[in-house]
């Protein structure tokens, strides 16, 4: 697995395709190379990228790839869907193909995706350290795309989004477990536990009293 270039060949030692690589992979939640981008220089300079990238093609692919999108992007983007709006797991990415900046609407087609007609839904940008929350248009979400970029965003209602924030509390926690597990100790594992029972009850959580 390399960062090809457009002719087909390794681009693995070119900076510019190094990081269009990443948003390739953003778009269909398809895992970085490292060892071919190590081997050609130095993966350090891409630190930043992979700890942006890889949690959020993690975050796909956990959804799950759906053949069918039942949402369109506009100016030539292509929409993906991954997961659905039952199981408070909806996500798209959007990929510009073109060699100029677009600003695309994503429109979805509510009713293919089971979303009530009244229902006022929010969107995330799932890529940045610190991503926030945005109402979504019922029009349709306009969102900039630069040359040959793509971007993930997953998209429900605010209850769903607390719901989903635990989610990823209690995945990242588990996983950091897994991590550290033999440095724990039994105090440590008992704090650990109740930590990912909350995280687990609050994924469940409905808001009422």
């Amino acid at each position: 697995w390399h960062a090809w270039d457009k002719s087909g060949g390794y681009g693995d030692k070119d900076p510019a395709n190094v990081r269009n690589h990443f948003r390739r992979g953003l778009a269909y939640a398809i895992y970085l190379a490292v060892a071919c981008v190590q081997g050609a220089g130095d993966l350090e300079a891409y630190r930043a990228l992979y700890r942006q990238y890889v949690p959020a093609i993690e975050e796909l692919s956990k959804a799950g790839w759906e053949p069918i999108p039942y949402a369109t992007a506009s100016q030539g983007a292509i929409a993906e869907r991954f997961g659905s709006f039952e199981q408070g797991e909806l996500h798209f990415t959007l990929r510009n193909y073109t060699d100029a900046p677009v600003q695309s609407k994503l429109v979805l087609d509510r009713q293919g995706l089971g979303i009530p007609a009244q229902a006022q839904l929010v969107c995330m940008d799932i890529l940045p350290a610190a991503p926030t929350l945005s109402a979504f248009a019922p029009e349709g979400q306009a969102i900039d795309l630069e040359s040959q970029g793509s971007r993930a965003f997953w998209v429900g209602t605010r209850q769903q989004a607390a719901q989903h924030g635990f989610r990823l509390a209690a995945a990242t926690l588990e996983k950091l477990e897994r991590l550290f597990s033999t440095e724990m100790k039994e105090s440590d594992r008992a704090a650990w536990k109740t930590a990912v029972e909350m995280a687990r009850s609050g994924s469940q959580a409905s808001g009422e009293q």
